[in-house]
Protein backbone atom coordinates (compact mmCIF):
# COMPACT_ATOMS: atom_id res chain seq x y z
CA UNK A 1 0.00 0.00 0.00
CA UNK A 2 2.69 2.41 0.91
CA UNK A 3 4.40 1.40 -2.49
CA UNK A 4 1.29 2.41 -4.51
CA UNK A 5 1.09 5.47 -2.59
CA UNK A 6 4.66 6.80 -3.10
CA UNK A 7 4.24 5.49 -7.27
CA UNK A 8 1.42 7.98 -6.98
CA UNK A 9 2.91 10.75 -5.43
CA UNK A 10 5.90 10.25 -8.17
CA UNK A 11 3.89 10.37 -11.12
CA UNK A 12 2.27 13.33 -9.97
CA UNK A 13 5.20 15.31 -8.83
CA UNK A 14 6.69 14.27 -13.00
CA UNK A 15 3.53 15.40 -14.64
CA UNK A 16 3.76 18.96 -12.82
CA UNK A 17 7.40 19.24 -13.65
CA UNK A 18 6.82 18.87 -17.34
CA UNK A 19 3.43 20.67 -17.36
CA UNK A 20 5.70 23.68 -15.70
CA UNK A 21 8.62 23.27 -18.51
CA UNK A 22 6.30 22.99 -21.37
CA UNK A 23 4.60 26.18 -19.91
CA UNK A 24 8.14 28.09 -19.46
CA UNK A 25 9.05 27.34 -23.08
CA UNK A 26 5.92 28.79 -24.18
CA UNK A 27 6.18 32.06 -22.05
CA UNK A 28 10.01 32.21 -23.05
CA UNK A 29 8.52 31.58 -27.00
CA UNK A 30 6.07 34.43 -26.45
CA UNK A 31 8.55 36.67 -25.23
CA UNK A 32 7.07 36.77 -21.56
CA UNK A 33 9.14 36.20 -18.32
CA UNK A 34 9.20 33.59 -16.45
CA UNK A 35 7.10 35.04 -13.33
CA UNK A 36 5.36 37.95 -13.88
CA UNK A 37 5.24 40.96 -11.43
CA UNK A 38 1.16 41.68 -10.49
CA UNK A 39 -1.25 38.96 -10.23
CA UNK A 40 -3.46 40.22 -12.86
CA UNK A 41 -0.25 40.45 -14.83
CA UNK A 42 -0.11 36.96 -14.40
CA UNK A 43 -3.62 35.83 -15.31
CA UNK A 44 -3.12 37.26 -18.55
CA UNK A 45 0.25 35.42 -19.14
CA UNK A 46 -1.51 32.22 -18.52
CA UNK A 47 -4.59 33.29 -20.34
CA UNK A 48 -1.75 33.63 -23.60
CA UNK A 49 -0.10 30.39 -22.79
CA UNK A 50 -3.60 28.83 -23.08
CA UNK A 51 -4.67 30.20 -26.22
CA UNK A 52 -0.81 29.64 -27.60
CA UNK A 53 -1.17 25.85 -27.00
CA UNK A 54 -4.64 26.00 -28.43
CA UNK A 55 -3.90 27.62 -31.32
CA UNK A 56 -0.67 25.36 -31.86
CA UNK A 57 -3.07 22.63 -31.47
CA UNK A 58 -5.19 23.65 -33.80
CA UNK A 59 -2.72 24.16 -36.63
CA UNK A 60 -0.96 20.65 -35.86
CA UNK A 61 -4.19 19.56 -36.81
CA UNK A 62 -5.27 21.88 -39.81
CA UNK A 63 -1.88 22.64 -41.10
CA UNK A 64 -0.07 19.32 -41.16
CA UNK A 65 2.57 20.34 -43.60
CA UNK A 66 3.70 23.37 -41.10
CA UNK A 67 7.03 22.54 -39.12
CA UNK A 68 6.86 22.64 -35.58
CA UNK A 69 8.94 26.19 -35.52
CA UNK A 70 6.57 27.73 -38.24
CA UNK A 71 3.31 26.27 -36.35
CA UNK A 72 4.91 28.10 -32.81
CA UNK A 73 6.11 31.24 -34.98
CA UNK A 74 2.25 31.25 -36.16
CA UNK A 75 0.86 30.19 -33.06
CA UNK A 76 2.62 33.24 -30.95
CA UNK A 77 1.96 35.63 -33.78
CA UNK A 78 -1.74 35.28 -33.66
CA UNK A 79 -1.79 35.65 -29.79
CA UNK A 80 0.12 38.77 -30.23
CA UNK A 81 -2.39 39.96 -32.68
CA UNK A 82 -5.35 38.80 -29.99
CA UNK A 83 -3.42 41.35 -27.77
CA UNK A 84 -3.34 38.99 -25.26
CA UNK A 85 0.26 39.68 -23.96
CA UNK A 86 0.73 41.40 -20.97
CA UNK A 87 2.02 45.01 -21.26
CA UNK A 88 4.46 44.28 -18.14
CA UNK A 89 8.34 43.75 -19.82
CA UNK A 90 11.09 41.51 -18.16
CA UNK A 91 12.52 42.97 -15.34
CA UNK A 92 16.16 43.22 -17.42
CA UNK A 93 14.84 45.55 -19.86
CA UNK A 94 12.58 47.79 -17.49
CA UNK A 95 16.24 48.47 -15.23
CA UNK A 96 18.39 49.34 -18.42
CA UNK A 97 15.69 52.37 -19.14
Amino acid sequence: MILLVLIFAIVIAVATIRTKARHRRIRKALGLPGRMETASAEAQARQAVRVFQETDHRLSTTARRLSKQERRRMAAAIVKEKGLLPKARPKSESKTE
